[in-house]
């Protein structure tokens, strides 16, 4: 009687780790950026996102992942003086 092995292969996909931005972070659900894997991004106090998207997600494209979104940058945001009457 023949003796036949069944060997199954899985493929893991996974994202590179989204940059922090400047005057920033990125949080995501896992160390490891799997396909699946959400990341928040935020700003610091005195900081605010450009473009407002808080929120990124590794996505299985073909046979790789890529992040959905390109990592926001964090911009400096100012008071106007209020004039005085």
């Amino acid at each position: 009687m023949p003796f036949v092995i069944s060997i199954d292969f899985y493929v893991v996909t996974s994202c590179e780790s989204p940059q922090w931005p400047n005057n920033g972070y990125v949080n995501c659900d896992s160390l490891e950026v799997l396909a699946g894997t959400s990341c928040r991004v935020g700003c610091f106090p005195g900081f605010e996102l450009d473009p407002k998207i808080d929120s990124m997600k590794c996505v299985k494209e073909g046979n790789r992942a890529i992040m959905d979104a390109t990592a926001p940058t964090c911009k400096g945001w100012y008071c106007r003086k209020r004039e005085q009457k």
